[in-house]
C-alpha cells in the first residue's frame, strides 16, 4: 500500500544556545594551525625577495600604461598576498591598522587574499617589513620583532592586467568587479559605464549584484585597455558552454509511435538549453512560457540537445525503462533558450534575469541546465560568480535549479583509451597526482562551473541507460560512474600555500555532484541513451537517435523533482531537494565499503562522483506499510536548539526487529561572494537522541559555579549516534547545506528509551563575516527543510503497521489536505 508523506506537527521545544565542548578527548594539537618556525627560511626569505622585485617592476608597469586621457577618476592598487595559515578576522583588523591593506576577497580557504592598498604610506611599511624579514639573519628570531607578521607570508604578487584576463571572446565578455568599499572605487564603477556606454556597448546588469556585469561584443583591445585601466574590475571571462550534441550515432526511425497524455496539474520545468522544437507528441507539454535569448526563437532548436534535454524532463525514465503507446507527462516545459549553436557564448545576466522572470510572472520553481563552462574548476578552487548568482538567485525566489557537472569530451576520452597509461585507466583517471601522463592532469576531470552551486542541485551521471540490459562500454559496469562524468574538486590531501589541512579545516559532509543517474555509456552504439529528435534533422538522424551524457542525467532527476511537486504542490523547493537526497543510495556497494575498483585512493574517490547516489522513484513521494517519511519545513535563529519528541510503537520492543532514522536536512542561505571560508555562513545540523527537550539538552557550562552543562555523551543513543556534523572550528572550515543521518535502532534499546527519541536541529554562524551579512544572519529566522524516514528492519518478517502505528501515536497532518497557496503550482497566463 502507497502512503503519503506527512507533516510532523508534535510539540517543538527551544533553547537560546547550547554546549559547545565537543566531548572528544583529542590526542593530538590537530585542531589548532600549526605556527610556523620562529626563525626564517632561506627559502622563505628568496622567495619574499624575488617577489618584492617582480612587485615593485609589475606596479611601475601598470602605472605607466595607464591611459590619463580616460580621466579614470581614481587609482586602487591591488596586491595578492598567499598565507601559511588562515586569514582571520583579528589578522584582518592588523594588516589594514599596520600596513594599509583593506581585504578585497578570500581565496584557498582563505588562505590567500586579495588586498586594496587603501593607504600608500601604511603600505610603504609593508614593503620595509617585507625587506627587513629576508635581509635577517637566519639564526635570528622574528618574535618580537615589528616586522613578525610577513612570517605568515608564503608568497605575494602584484595584481597587473594579465592576472585579470582570464579569457576572451568577441560575443559576451563578464567582468567581476571587486566589492566597494569606498569613494574612489564607487568613482571608477560610474566611469566604468561611462566608458562602456560611450562606445555604444551593450550592458548587461543585474538586481542581484552590481559587482558582476556582462559586455556585448568587446574586442582585445577594449578588453585590455579596460584591464589595464579601471582597477574595480578583478577578473574578465568569457563563459563558452559544453554539451553533448545527440544523435551522433544511431539508425533513423520513421516515426514517434507514443502519444503523451498531460494532467492539468502538471508543474512546469523551466529547460535552459538550446530552445526546443514541438515534435508533435510532446506539443501538448509545451506551456506559453517561450524565453528566448538569442534573438532567433525559442521553439527552434538547430543543434538538438534542447530538444533531447526537454523530452527527458516531460517523459522521465518510463520512457527509457518501457517501450509504450502511450506515456503520462511528468512536467510540461518553459522553453528558455540560453545559445544557439555549439559553444556560443552564455550571457549570464541575461540568463538569470530570465529565470527570474520565469519565476516571478509565471511561478516555475523548477529549472533544469545542463549547460556548463567547458574548463574544469582547478583543484580547491572557490565559488564562481555564476555559481554565486544562482545560489543568490534560489534563495530569494525559492526555486531549484537541477545542473550537468559537465563532461569530460569524447574526443579526450579516445586519446586517453588509445595512448596507454596507467592514468588513463579506470577509474585512476579520474584521481591520479603527478602520474607522468603528457595529455592528462586528473583536474581536467574536476566538475565545471556552475555544478559547484550550494543551494542548487548539481547531478553526474552513470553509464547505464535503463535498458534492462548491460549496455556499458567503456566503463567496466553500468552502474559505475560513466567514464565522461565528473567529480568534486575539494580535495584535502593537497597542501595549500605551503600548508596542509587540519582535521577541523576538513568537511567530509560536503560533496559534488549532489546526486547521479543514468546518462549512457560511449562509444558503441547501444551503450547510449535514446533521445528524441526533431523529425526534419538534415543529418538523417530523425525521430530518435542515442547519446551519453550528464546533460542527460540532469533532466531525469529533474523530472522526479517535478513528480514530487505534481504530488505535493505546497512543499518547499528544499524540501525537493531532501527527498531526493533522502531517497538516494549508493548506486553500487556502500561509501564505507565502495567497489574494488574505488578503494586504495588517498580520497573517497567514490563518493566524490557520485554524492548522495542515485535517487529511487518508488520512495519519493509514499512509502509502504513498513515505513513512514515526515516532513518538518520550520525556521531556526543562530545559537538555538531545537527538539521534537517523536513517539515508537511499542510492538518494536520484543519482535526483535530494528528501526532506521534516515533523515536529510537541506536549507538555502544568501552567499557571501569573494569570501570562500563564509561564502556558506550558516551551519544548520540534527540529529536523533534520547529523549530530552531542548531545555535540558541545552543546559551550558557555568563555570562560576563549577557545573558541567549537557555533553553530547549524555544524550546520544549509542555510539556513533551524533549529530550530523560538528560546529568546531566553525570560522575555519566551509559548511554543507545538506545533512543526512542514517542509523539503525534495536528494539531493546527502544525499550529503553521509553518507545521515544527526541529530533534535534541546532544553528550557529560564522563570525568572521562583514557586519552586514552578520545582522541578517542575527536578525532572521532560517528556514530548512528536514524529511525523515522510519523504517522497520525485520529479522524475518515485517510487521506491515509501522506507519498506521507511528501515524496514531504523534500529531501529524495530511500534506494532501494543505491547501497550495500563491506560487505551488505555476500559473500559465
Amino acid at each position: 500500500m502507497a502512503n503519503k508523506h506527512l507533516y510532523l506537527r508534535n510539540e517543538t521545544g527551544r533553547n537560546d544556545g547550547f554546549n559547545k565542548s565537543r566531548n572528544v578527548q583529542s590526542t593530538s594539537n590537530d585542531d589548532q594551525e600549526l605556527e610556523p618556525s620562529r626563525t626564517p627560511s632561506q627559502t622563505q626569505q628568496d622567495r619574499l625577495r624575488r617577489a618584492h622585485a617582480i612587485f615593485y617592476t609589475e606596479r611601475k608597469q601598470r602605472n605607466d600604461q595607464r591611459q590619463r586621457n580616460l580621466n579614470v577618476p581614481a587609482i586602487i592598487d591591488l596586491v595578492f598576498i598567499r598565507f601559511y595559515k588562515i586569514f582571520n578576522d583579528s589578522l584582518k583588523k592588523e594588516f589594514y591598522k599596520k600596513y594599509g591593506l583593506l581585504v578585497s576577497s578570500y581565496e584557498d580557504f582563505n588562505k590567500s587574499v586579495l588586498f586594496e592598498i587603501a593607504d600608500t604610506e601604511l603600505f610603504k611599511t609593508f614593503i620595509s617589513h617585507v625587506e627587513l624579514f629576508y635581509d635577517s639573519p637566519l639564526t635570528e628570531t622574528y618574535q618580537g620583532k615589528e616586522y613578525n607578521l610577513i612570517a605568515l607570508i608564503n608568497d605575494f604578487k602584484f595584481f597587473s592586467s594579465k592576472r585579470r584576463i582570464k579569457s576572451y571572446s568577441t560575443e559576451v565578455s563578464s567582468l567581476s568587479l571587486i566589492p566597494p568599499q569606498n569613494r574612489a572605487a564607487n568613482d571608477i564603477y560610474t566611469s566604468l559605464l561611462t566608458y562602456l556606454r560611450d562606445r555604444d556597448k551593450t550592458v548587461y546588469q543585474t538586481e542581484i549584484t552590481t559587482e558582476i556585469i556582462e559586455v556585448q561584443n568587446l574586442r582585445k583591445e577594449d578588453i585590455e585597455e579596460i584591464a589595464n585601466n579601471f582597477d574595480i574590475v578583478k577578473t574578465v571571462t568569457s563563459t563558452r558552454t559544453e554539451r553533448r550534441r545527440p544523435g551522433v550515432y544511431g539508425e533513423e526511425r520513421r516515426d514517434y509511435g507514443f502519444n503523451i497524455t498531460v494532467a492539468e496539474n502538471l508543474p512546469v520545468v523551466g529547460v535552459i538549453d538550446t530552445g526546443f522544437f514541438p515534435i508533435a507528441p510532446l506539443r501538448p507539454c509545451i506551456s506559453p512560457v517561450l524565453i528566448d535569448l538569442t534573438n532567433t526563437a525559442a521553439l527552434i532548436d538547430d543543434s538538438g540537445h534542447g530538444t533531447a534535454v526537454g523530452s527527458l524532463v516531460a517523459l522521465g525514465q518510463e520512457f527509457l525503462i518501457e517501450i509504450k503507446e502511450n506515456y503520462e507527462a511528468k512536467a510540461k516545459l518553459a522553453i528558455i533558450k540560453a545559445i544557439q549553436n555549439d559553444n556560443d557564448n552564455l550571457n549570464i545576466i541575461q540568463l538569470v534575469e530570465a529565470i527570474k522572470a520565469a519565476n516571478i510572472s509565471h511561478g516555475v520553481r523548477l529549472f533544469n541546465l545542463s549547460l556548463n563552462d567547458p574548463m574544469p574548476k582547478g583543484y580547491n578552487k572557490p565559488f564562481s560568480d555564476y555559481a554565486y548568482l544562482l545560489d543568490k538567485l534560489a534563495f530569494e525566489r525559492d526555486l531549484l535549479i537541477f545542473i550537468s557537472v559537465g563532461n569530460i569530451s569524447e574526443q579526450r576520452l579516445r586519446e586517453l583509451i588509445e595512448e596507454t597509461h596507467n592514468s588513463h585507466e579506470y577509474p585512476t583517471v579520474f584521481y591520479s597526482l603527478d602520474n607522468g601522463s603528457e595529455i592528462h592532469s586528473c583536474e581536467s576531470t574536476n566538475i565545471s562551473e556552475p555544478s559547484e552551486s550550494l543551494n542548487n542541485v548539481s547531478i553526474g551521471a552513470l553509464a547505464g541507460n535503463l535498458e534492462g540490459t548491460l549496455n556499458s562500454d567503456i566503463t567496466p559496469a553500468e552502474e559505475f560512474p560513466a567514464y565522461y562524468t565528473r567529480k568534486f574538486h575539494y580535495d584535502y590531501e593537497q597542501s595549500v600555500n605551503g600548508s596542509e589541512f587540519l582535521r577541523s579545516q576538513k568537511n567530509k559532509h560536503l560533496n559534488k555532484p549532489d546526486l547521479v543517474f543514468e546518462g549512457g555509456d560511449l562509444f558503441r552504439h547501444e551503450a547510449g541513451m535514446e533521445v528524441l529528435r526533431s523529425p526534419i534533422e538534415p543529418n538523417g538522424q530523425r525521430f530518435f537517435s542515442r547519446s551519453c551524457g550528464t546533460s542527460l542525467a540532469a533532466p531525469l532527476i529533474t523530472s522526479l523533482a517535478a513528480q514530487i511537486l505534481k504530488e505535493y504542490p505546497v512543499f518547499r523547493t528544499q524540501t525537493v531537494k531532501a527527498l531526493l537526497i533522502n531517497s538516494a543510495d549508493a548506486p553500487v556497494g556502500t561509501y564505507t565499503n565502495p567497489p574494488i575498483p574505488f578503494r586504495g585512493f588517498p580520497i573517497n574517490l567514490f563518493r566524490k562522483l557520485t554524492g548522495f547516489g542515485r535517487p529511487y522513484s518508488n520512495v519519493l513521494t509514499a512509502t509502504d506499510d513498513n515505513s513512514i517519511t515526515f516532513v518538518i519545513e520550520s525556521e531556526i535563529k543562530p545559537e538555538e536548539l531545537q527538539t521534537i519528541i517523536i513517539s515508537l510503537p511499542e510492538y518494536i520492543n520484543k519482535s526483535g526487529n530494528k528501526l532506521n532514522f534516515k533523515g536529510t536536512l537541506c536549507y538555502s542561505f544568501l552567499p557571501i561572494r569573494e569570501n570562500h571560508l563564509s561564502y556558506l555562513p550558516l551551519q544548520i545540523t540534527f540529529g536523533i537522541f534520547k529523549p530530552i527537550d531542548a531545555s535540558e539538552m541545552g543546559k551550558k557550562d557555568d563555570r562560576r559555579n563549577n557545573k558541567k552543562g549537557t555533553q553530547t555523551g549524555d544524550y546520544i543513543i549509542k555510539s556513533g549516534m551524533s549529530w550530523s556534523d560538528d560546529f568546531f572550528g566553525v570560522d575555519n572550515r566551509l559548511f554543507s547545506n545538506v545533512q543526512q543521518i542514517d542509523h539503525n535502532v534495536s528494539g531493546e534499546q527502544i525499550a529503553e528509551l521509553g518507545n521515544k527519541v527526541s529530533l534535534a536541529i541546532r544553528c550557529v554562524a560564522k563570525n568572521d563575516i562583514p557586519e552586514s551579512h552578520k545582522t541578517h544572519l542575527e536578525q532572521s529566522l532560517h528556514k530548512f527543510s528536514l524529511v525523515l524516514t522510519i523504517t522497520e528492519l525485520p529479522t524475518s518478517r515485517a510487521s506491515n503497521r509501522l506507519y498506521s502505528d507511528i501515524a496514531a501515536i504523534n500529531n501529524v497532518e495530511a500534506i494532501a489536505d494543505i491547501e497550495v497557496e500563491g506560487h505551488a503550482t505555476a500559473e500559465i497566463e
